[in-house]
C-alpha cells in the first residue's frame, strides 16, 4: 500500500457548525500533519495532537503592511518546521487567506522547493462584484495573495463556479487524490492592490494578453466520480450533512 504525500491544512474561513464532527484520526492517518483553525470555536482547544497531527486553533493575521514589521506566527512556524522535516515536498490546502504561507515564503523563499502542490478554490471568474471575484484568499489579505501569486510555487485553484455545491475542501482532498477525475487548464493570474475599489480583486488572464507566464492550474471541471469521491469524503471524513 503506497504511503499518502503528507500534506497541511490551513482553514481561515469560519467552520461550518456541521464540521465540528471532522474525522481528525482518519485525516492524519491520511498525511494531515498539521492543520490551522480558526479561533470562532470555543470548544477546540487552543492546540491538541492527534497522533502524528498537529490542531492549532489560531486567528489568522493578514499582513497589511510591509513584512519586516510583521511577526511570523506560529502556525507559521510550525508549518516550516513540517515542511522541512518532511523527506518529501508537501501539499497544502487552503480555505481562506494565504496569510500563513506568505510569512513562510517572505521568510526563507526557497522553502519553495519543500512544496509540492498549494491546493485552493473560491473566488468568481465571471461574477459579478468585488466580493465574487475576489475570493476569500485575496480579499482578506491582498498582499499575501499577491506575493504567493509571484512565489513560483505550484497552484491549483477551483473556481467558484466549477464547485458549485460542492465541498470546498471535500472537493481539494478528491483532487489531491485523483488528478485525473479533474479538467483544467494553464492561466496567469494576479491580484488588484491599488485599485480604490478593486483592492483584493483576482485578474485572472483568459486569453494571455498580458503576455506573462501561466503561474495557476485552472479546474475547468470534473468528473462524476469526483462528484460523488467528494460527497463520501463530506460525509465519512469531515461530518457534513449534504
Amino acid at each position: 500500500m503506497q504511503t499518502p504525500r503528507p500534506w497541511l491544512l490551513d482553514w481561515s474561513d469560519p467552520i461550518p457548525r456541521t464540521l465540528s464532527r471532522i474525522d481528525w484520526s482518519a485525516l492524519a492517518a491520511g498525511g494531515l500533519r498539521i492543520a490551522r483553525l480558526p479561533n470562532n470555536r470555543p470548544s477546540l482547544d487552543r492546540s491538541l495532537a492527534v497522533g502524528r497531527l498537529k490542531i492549532l486553533n489560531e486567528p489568522p493575521r493578514p499582513m497589511l503592511g510591509p513584512w519586516p514589521s510583521l511577526q511570523q506566527s506560529a502556525a507559521a512556524d510550525g508549518w516550516e518546521e513540517c515542511l522541512k522535516r518532511e523527506s518529501e515536498p508537501m501539499d497544502l490546502l487552503l480555505l481562506g487567506a494565504f496569510t500563513t504561507l506568505a510569512q513562510i515564503l517572505a521568510g526563507d523563499p526557497q522553502v519553495k522547493e519543500r512544496i509540492h502542490c498549494v491546493y485552493c478554490t473560491g473566488g468568481a471568474l465571471y461574477g459579478a462584484g468585488q466580493s465574487a471575484r475576489g475570493a476569500l484568499v485575496a480579499l482578506n489579505d491582498p498582499e499575501s495573495a499577491q506575493l504567493v501569486l509571484r512565489s513560483g510555487v505550484k497552484l491549483c485553484w477551483i473556481p467558484q463556479e466549477v464547485l458549485g455545491e460542492a465541498s470546498p475542501l471535500a472537493l481539494l482532498m478528491t483532487l489531491r487524490e485523483h488528478p485525473e477525475w479533474f479538467q483544467g487548464a494553464p492561466c496567469a493570474v494576479d491580484v488588484d492592490l491599488c485599485g480604490r475599489l478593486t483592492r483584493g480583486l483576482m485578474v485572472w488572464d483568459l486569453l494571455g494578453t498580458t503576455g506573462r507566464p501561466p503561474n495557476v492550474w485552472r479546474i475547468l471541471g470534473f468528473s462524476d466520480e469526483a462528484r460523488a469521491h467528494a460527497q463520501e469524503l463530506a460525509q465519512t471524513l469531515l461530518g457534513e450533512l449534504l
